[in-house]
Parts: structure tokens; C-alpha cells; sequence
């Protein structure tokens, strides 16, 4: 029973957001930055359903609280948060812009094909910026969503008598097996460490929202949101998949690698991405997440991506 459950969780969250994201186009094309944009969205919103739902809250604890204002922001076909990115924000902060369609936006896509192709129905998610760092709105959704299933397989183990660093590595496998299943090779053939890295991030910020010294909420007759969240202390360059490549499998990689090789690896645009991946690595900061993963790969635990877009020499 409960493995017929996750396997629906599984593919409810397979159409609950983009499957993918063409960074190399954002980063060449960086839109503005829209950190501010998106913490007015998030913190309006947590505001709002606190609000709204005063008097049903008051009995519950802040773990409860913090559990149903992240739902919140769930959507029952696309987050609201990516939604919001994708169709409301102004054209400055996004790119493709809107005058690309999703289908104009697959056809210049590294994904391009004439293939059948289960990218062609559903929509790659737009690039946006978040204080430099290029991303898919699609990360959002991970951040948001899959954060709290890691936070919900962490707290069962820490329940199970599991360590702290047990606990979190089973959240993360939880991730790892959403990208070899319905969220990465089984669909789009693509397995995202930058997906892995929102999830992260996303179940640090359910972690944060109660702890002791810096809650996001505080109870006061009401449950009242007690700090601004900021995601710029949660995107990092691992988000990034220029800098964080993807694992494609060899079908996908067939079509993506050509792309890539010729609209990207000339010298002077291979020349912008080089620099790109420069700033990056001037700030990257290796999350748990990504030394453990790194420690996976190491034992051939997951998808070997070192021959695909980390060995073209042009990036180098």
C-alpha cells in the first residue's frame, strides 16, 4: 500500500510543474534580476494565508503551521510560484520573453527535435535571475514542492531513531530516485543535479521555518510571520544546469550535445559561458546535498554525466 502511494506521488508530481530548462539561453541573455519580485510573492503569500486561516491555525503547532503554508503554494497542474514567474512578471525578468511561445521556445532550445518527445507537451520553464545566478522557474517548483517531501522522509527517520546525517541523506535519496524515476530519465531523460539542489535547499528553508534562535513564525494570539524570507540565501550556482550539468541519457544526449556544440562551443560565445561558469565557481559553496551526491556518483550510484557536457572541451 504504501509503495502504491508514492508511486501516484510520483506521478502527480511528474505534471505538477515543467519538466526542463534551457539555461545556455539564459545565460547568455540574462534577464534582470527578480530576487525582490519573487520575495514580495512569497512573503505576501505566506502573509495572506496566515491571515486567512487565523482562527483554524491557532491550535496547531508551528511544524502544522509550516506544513500548510508551503502547501499553499502548491498548484493542482503548474505551483503557483512557477506560475506566477512564467505568465505574470514583466518581460524584463524572463527570458525567453513572452513573444516566444513555449513551442517558439523549444524549437531554439537545446532540446529541439522531430522526435516524438514528451518535452514537446509540457512547456520548458522561462530563465530568470536571481541576484546573478541563472535558473528555470521550474527550480521554484522544486524548491518549493520537493522540499517538503524531504523534510517529511527526514523527520520519519530522525522518528525511526535514524542520526541527523542519516536522516538527511535518506531525503536526499528520496530526490535521486524522483530523478532516475517520473521527475528526470523515465520522462524527459534527463537526470537534473540542479533539481537535487532545490529540493535541498527548499527542505533547509522547511527546517528554518521553526527553529529556535530565527523562526519565520511566532505565535502571539495569532500565527504571524516573524522575518522576510529571501531566496537569495537559498540560490546558490549549483542551481544553475550550465554550471551544474544535467546527466542526459544516451538518446537525449544524441540530440542535445550537436545543439550545444553548434550554437555554443564558438569563441566567443563559448568565451560568455566560460566567464559565467567563472563567477560561479568564485562563489560556489558545496551543500551537504552536493558532496553527497558527488559521493554517489563516486560509487556509480547514479548516472555518470562526466563524458557528456563537463568533458566538451569548449567550456574548459
Amino acid at each position: 500500500m504504501r509503495l502504491i502511494k508514492l508511486l501516484i506521488l510520483f506521478v502527480v508530481s511528474s505534471v505538477s510543474y515543467a519538466l526542463e530548462t534551457d539555461n545556455f539561453l539564459g545565460e547568455i541573455n540574462p534577464p534582470k534580476d527578480s530576487s525582490e519580485i519573487i520575495n514580495e510573492f512569497v512573503n505576501s503569500k505566506i502573509d495572506s494565508y496566515l491571515i486567512k486561516n487565523s482562527e483554524s491555525l491557532r491550535s496547531k503547532s508551528c511544524s502544522q503551521v509550516r506544513k500548510k503554508v508551503l502547501k499553499s503554494f502548491r498548484g493542482y497542474v503548474v505551483h503557483a510560484i512557477e506560475e506566477y514567474i512564467d505568465e505574470q512578471v514583466s518581460d524584463e525578468f524572463v527570458f525567453p520573453q513572452r513573444d516566444h511561445s513555449y513551442g517558439d521556445y523549444f524549437k531554439i532550445s537545446i532540446y529541439y527535435n522531430k522526435k516524438i518527445d514528451l518535452l514537446k507537451l509540457k512547456h520548458l520553464s522561462r530563465n530568470i535571475n536571481i541576484d546573478g545566478i541563472i535558473i528555470g522557474s521550474d527550480k521554484l517548483s522544486h524548491f518549493i514542492s520537493t522540499g517538503i517531501r524531504y523534510y517529511y522522509f527526514y523527520e520519519n527517520k530522525l522518528n525511526d531513531g535514524y542520526s541527523e546525517k542519516k536522516a538527511v541523506e535518506r531525503a536526499i535519496n528520496y530526490g535521486v530516485f524522483t530523478e532516475k524515476s517520473v521527475l528526470g530519465k523515465l520522462t524527459s531523460k534527463v537526470f537534473s543535479h540542479a533539481d537535487l539542489e532545490a529540493n535541498f535547499q527548499g527542505f533547509l528553508l522547511n527546517k528554518q521555518f521553526c527553529e529556535k534562535d530565527k523562526p519565520f513564525l511566532n505565535f502571539d494570539g495569532a500565527w504571524k510571520r516573524t522575518r522576510d524570507f529571501d531566496i537569495r540565501e537559498y540560490v546558490n550556482p549549483y542551481w544553475s544546469e550550465v554550471f551544474n550539468p544535467s546527466y542526459y541519457t544516451s538518446w537525449r544526449w544524441k540530440m542535445v550535445r550537436p545543439i550545444v556544440e553548434r550554437k555554443y562551443c564558438g569563441p566567443v560565445i563559448s568565451s560568455r559561458i566560460k566567464s559565467r561558469i567563472d563567477f560561479y565557481n568564485e562563489i560556489a559553496v558545496e551543500s551537504e546535498s552536493v558532496k553527497y551526491i558527488s559521493s554517489l556518483a563516486e560509487k556509480g550510484k547514479i548516472p555518470d554525466r562526466s563524458t557528456q557536457v563537463q568533458a566538451l572541451s569548449c567550456f574548459k
